[in-house]
């Protein structure tokens, strides 16, 4: 019995380990760093319904960083938010593969509104 106990104990501290990460660096326009963005990670089935499995949330220090971790492995849509600023995109809201036991290392940029409606 004291043997499958410890053997369970090593497979659940194996399975917590291969939790994964994200972190990164929220910028404005010019490289500047942002504090207190908030960041939402959304993972889910979106194009079959809709459906959300996991939402993690964390906000930006006073160096732009930010940090996530034991994230579930998949695909996550991130949203970025602070008064005054809005987020930087290319075409949609930007993905980011999370996978077990590998950190992600991620910037994200935001501008001023005033500037981006001028835009």
């Amino acid at each position: 019995m004291r043997l499958f106990a410890a053997l369970l104990l090593q497979v659940a501290g194996c399975l917590q380990a291969q939790q994964g990460s994200v972190a990164g660096t929220v910028v404005d326009q010019t490289g500047k760093p942002l504090a207190g963005v908030h960041i939402r990670l959304v993972a889910g089935e979106f194009a079959s319904g809709g459906r959300v499995s996991a939402v993690y949330g964390v906000d930006s220090d006073d160096a732009g960083h930010f940090s996530a971790s034991d994230l579930k492995a998949g695909v996550y849509t991130l949203f970025a938010e602070r008064a005054g600023y809005v987020q930087q995109e290319t075409k949609g809201a930007p993905l980011l593969a999370v996978k077990l036991g590998q950190p992600t290392d991620y910037r994200l940029v935001m501008a001023e509104r005033s500037r981006s409606r001028a835009a």
